[in-house]
C-alpha cells in the first residue's frame, strides 16, 4: 500500500507562497496580506483559503472571482473584470491593482508587493486614522452634550471608506 506524499514547502527566497497539507488537492494555500485596521494600524500577515472563507463568510467561488490565484499581468487575458462585490459580511473589490476583502472593522489588501499598491495602502492609513481620530473626538463631544440631544450623529462606515479610497485611487492615477 502507497502512502500518502505530504507537500510542505516553506517561504521561498522571493517569498512566494507556502503550501501545507497533502499533494492531493487538500493543500492550504497562505496569501500575504495587509491588514489595515479601523484605526490605521498596518500589519502584514499570512492568511489561507480557509481563514479567508470563515472570515467573511465566503463561498470558494467568490475568492475564484477576487483572483489571488491569478498573477496581475494575466488578469485581463484570462477575463477578470474588475468588480466591488458585497458578499456574506464583506465587500470583495478586484479593481486594477488592488484585490481586498474588506470587513466592517478590518480590511485585507492583496498584492502589496506592487508599490501602487503600497503607497495607496499608506495614503489609506492616514484617511482611517484621521476618521478614527474625528470619531473619537465626536464620542467625547457627544458625551458632553448627552443631556441636551439625544440622536447620535451617523458616521461613514469603515467599508465604505476603504471602497471611496480605492475608487478614489484609481480615479486619480488616470488624471
Amino acid at each position: 500500500m502507497r502512502s500518502c506524499n505530504i507537500l510542505r514547502r516553506t517561504a521561498t527566497a522571493t517569498g512566494g507562497p507556502r503550501w501545507y497539507g497533502s499533494s492531493h488537492g487538500t493543500a492550504d494555500k497562505i496569501y500575504g496580506a495587509v491588514r489595515i485596521l479601523q484605526d490605521g494600524s498596518l500589519e502584514n500577515i499570512e492568511l489561507t483559503k480557509s481563514d479567508l472563507l470563515a472570515k467573511g463568510q465566503l463561498h470558494m467561488r467568490d475568492l475564484l472571482q477576487l483572483g489571488l490565484d491569478v498573477p496581475f499581468a494575466l488578469r485581463h487575458t484570462n477575463r477578470l473584470p474588475p468588480q466591488i462585490l458585497q458578499r456574506g459580511d464583506c465587500i470583495l473589490a478586484l479593481m486594477g491593482p488592488f484585490q481586498a476583502i474588506i470587513l466592517d472593522d478590518e480590511a485585507f489588501f492583496f498584492g502589496s508587493e506592487r508599490s501602487t499598491v503600497r503607497s495607496a495602502l499608506h495614503r489609506l492609513k492616514g484617511v482611517v486614522r484621521l476618521r478614527h481620530q474625528d470619531e473619537l473626538a465626536q464620542q467625547q463631544e457627544q458625551q458632553e452634550q448627552e443631556q441636551q440631544q439625544q440622536q447620535q450623529q451617523d458616521s461613514t462606515p469603515f467599508e465604505l471608506v476603504v471602497v471611496e479610497h480605492i475608487l478614489d485611487e484609481l480615479c486619480s492615477g488616470y488624471n
